[in-house]
């Protein structure tokens, strides 16, 4: 009897173990497609993450890589090399999830109403700043000298000063990823400036790119899963001019798992029309509904779509293929009345979420 329960203490521990590494997931990440392959030799550093469980948040100075984590309060100053400098802690300011860089001090917030200031160098909290959402993703914009963030885990895009007050603030037109875990301004592609976002949609760790200008996602998707075995679950996202202005980069966290940068016009190169097509008009009405629904994807498909109604604990509840034409009637009287989500995957269309709310 006592060898039955130091056996079942162990398991415990073990399960306890494991579960102080698991990965902060979207609520609402879809399951869909593989895209375009990496060519490794575009890395310019790749290391495992193994300074503490819960890597989530990054960015660079250009030198060093400091890697947040969610689900306490540390914070790892790694080089490019994957060497950890130092674990810190800066008193008040933690399970910071993505992070922005303005030259001086570092940005972050632990999905909540507010924002830290910090000196990462002197680890020092310089201000908490009050905002009227929740803040997952932060980029820095050194053109316009302004911070862009995204609302919880949704494309929802506020652009700030570094007091909170929101100067600007859009919705993606067209299709569009959700459960955005980090973001990054870019000012070196053509066309630009962009915002490219990390997504737990599709295959877990998708780069998304958003024309600000037009307030609308672009065809530029590219897909990180297979930079790892197993699950991938996107993280924090950055983009720097390393090495001095000559090699402007993309990079981030999986989470708990690998820290990354690739050559950006790599990225800008490798995503093609051939993979993803534009971008669509989507409708999805009557909204609120009662017993069905019309979904409308604009064009007639050449494969079938997958749609998949999940409700607000992120649980399917309806699944269905839709037939190849542009238009289906979706008939669910039997889920009970609130906000649902409807997810599109495959098909002629990029993949897209969308709000609705069914009542009685």
């Amino acid at each position: 009897m006592k060898s039955f329960f130091l056996v079942c203490l162990y398991l415990l521990s073990l399960h306890g173990f494991a579960q102080k590494g698991m990965p902060e997931t979207g609520p609402l990440a879809a399951t869909a497609f593989k895209a375009t392959a990496l060519d490794t030799f575009n890395l310019v550093f790749s290391f495992p993450s193994t300074a503490f469980y819960g890597e989530y948040g990054a960015e660079t100075d250009g030198e060093f890589v400091y890697v947040t984590q969610w689900h306490d309060d540390s914070l790892v100053k790694y080089d490019m090399s994957g060497n950890i400098i130092e674990r810190f802690v800066i008193g008040g300011a933690g399970r910071i999830r993505d992070l922005a860089w303005d030259g001086q001090y570092f940005y972050g917030s632990p999905n909540a109403n507010w924002f830290f200031i910090l000196d990462l160098e002197n680890k020092e909290l310089i201000a908490t700043v009050q905002t009227t959402f929740k803040i997952r993703g932060m980029a820095y914009d050194p053109v316009e000298d302004v911070l862009w963030a995204n609302e919880d885990w949704s494309p929802v895009f506020y652009k700030m000063d570094r007091e909170g007050n929101i100067l600007d603030t859009f919705t993606p037109s067209g299709a569009s990823l959700g459960t955005i875990t980090g973001l990054a301004c870019d000012n070196y592609s053509p066309g630009g400036p962009f915002l490219w976002a990390f997504s737990q949609d599709s295959t877990g760790a998708m780069l998304v790119q958003y024309d600000i200008a037009s307030k609308s996602q672009t065809n530029c998707l590219i897909d990180l899963s297979n930079m790892v075995s197993g699950p991938a679950y996107a993280g924090g996202l950055f983009i720097s001019d390393l090495q001095g202005g000559t090699l402007p980069s993309i990079g981030g966290v999986i989470q708990s798992n690998l820290v990354f940068a690739l050559k950006l016009d790599y990225i800008n190169q490798t995503v093609g029309t051939a993979t993803y097509p534009e971008p669509t008009q989507i409708l999805v009405y009557p909204n609120p509904f009662t017993d069905s629904f019309m979904v409308n994807t604009g064009i007639q498909n050449n494969s079938h779509t997958t749609l998949r109604l999940i409700n607000a604990s992120g649980i399917v509840v309806h699944e269905e293929i839709m037939p190849k034409q542009s238009e289906t009637r979706i008939h669910v009287p039997e889920l009970p009345a609130g906000f649902y989500f409807v997810s599109l995957t495959g098909g002629s269309q990029t993949p897209y979420m969308q709000r609705i709310l069914k009542i009685n």
